[in-house]
């Protein structure tokens, strides 16, 4: 699938949609946690306890592994599941090379139990070393805290004018499909909206509380 062009999420998501939907009988739960759960090739969701994540782990690589997905990059905060899919890397890493290299689906599972696909395959070991990616927003795995690093947004922030184009652009460039930070950012759309309805101007610039 190449990525790049326009249609390639709406196909890649049609294309898991429907091999999910051969399984919707055998594998009900799973295949309502995965339509639940995915946001193109991520996947965010969890468990309560250790048997109940290792139960999505394995039901999920099972039932993608059918269409041609290899699972990789999992990412958890359960220090027990991190070393049960690192040996199982580790046992498997021969005959999962070449699969490696076809297509995939990057995947992440949170918690209670939470597991996360991040830009690496190295399971971190300490806290100086466990910050790891999803869905766009800091994760730290040891701590199970996620964190919003905002230092270039507002150095971005500082870069433009005061006009009503600068404050849609600043919404705009903000990603949070989680929508972690929405009680934060709804000032700005609400701020955007009040001077839509007062006629300002895109390039105007702005003075008084605005």
């Amino acid at each position: 699938m190449p990525f790049g062009l326009k249609p390639s999420p709406a196909i890649l998501s049609g294309t898991v949609d429907h091999h999910l939907s051969q399984h919707t009988q055998s594998h009900r739960d799973i295949v309502d946690l995965l339509k639940r759960s995915l946001y193109v090739d991520d996947f965010a969701g969890g468990a309560f306890t250790y048997l109940q994540a290792l139960e999505v782990y394995e039901s999920t690589n099972y039932l993608m592994s059918g269409g041609g997905f290899t699972l990789r990059k999992w990412k958890t905060n359960s220090k027990e599941l991190r070393e049960n899919i690192e040996s199982r890397k580790i046992s498997t890493a021969g005959s999962n090379e070449a699969r490696e290299s076809e297509s995939s689906v990057n995947w992440q599972v949170n918690r209670n139990l939470r597991v996360g696909s991040t830009t690496t395959d190295q399971i971190p070991t300490s806290d100086e070393h466990c910050d790891v990616k999803i869905l766009g927003t800091n994760w730290n795995v040891h701590r199970d805290e996620l964190q919003c690093d905002t230092a270039d947004l507002l150095t971005y922030a500082k870069s433009l004018p005061t006009t009503k184009r600068s404050v849609l652009k600043l919404s705009a460039k903000i990603f949070d499909p989680l929508g972690l930070l929405s009680p934060f950012t709804i000032n700005m759309k609400v701020l955007f909206q009040i001077l839509c309805s007062k006629g300002t101007d895109w390039d105007d610039p702005l003075d008084g509380e605005f």
